[in-house]
């Protein structure tokens, strides 16, 4: 039985170095992160075959984007 469980992904304040938040969903490694230009969301893509994005006031995914054919 192949059981396969959420990583999480820590969020830290560069300048202070403060931790700030804790995002789950991912279910492999992320490639790549993209801030918004206000710095409320947060997009991420992972080897998993899907990008998510992060609602970065509530720490919540607020959109998945699936069925990619390769890691994103």
């Amino acid at each position: 039985m192949h059981v396969r469980s959420e990583l999480s992904r820590k969020l830290w304040d560069t300048t202070t170095g403060k931790y700030l938040k804790t995002l789950y969903g991912h279910m492999s490694i992320v490639i790549a992160l993209a801030f918004s230009p206000d710095g409320q969301f947060l997009a991420s893509a992972s080897d998993d075959r899907t990008v998510k994005l992060w609602d970065l006031t509530t720490a919540e995914c607020v959109q998945t984007l699936e069925e990619h054919d390769k890691s994103v």
